[in-house]
């Protein structure tokens, strides 16, 4: 059976990343960093959307 996702793990497995990284800089109250790790999830969502990727 092929992938029904293809590319999706790559993509979830920096989202996870992305995201744990956004709760640290939330925990930290370090809002440079959190709007950082914001922005960047939000362009990885995107990038997935324009590829046709579900994440």
């Amino acid at each position: 059976m092929g992938q029904s996702n293809p590319g999706g793990t790559h993509y979830q497995d920096l989202l996870r990343e992305y995201e744990r990284n956004l709760y640290n800089a939330q925990a930290r109250d370090n809002r440079s960093e959190i709007d950082h790790w914001e922005r960047t999830i939000d362009g990885l969502r995107q990038e997935a959307a324009n590829r046709g990727i579900r994440i």
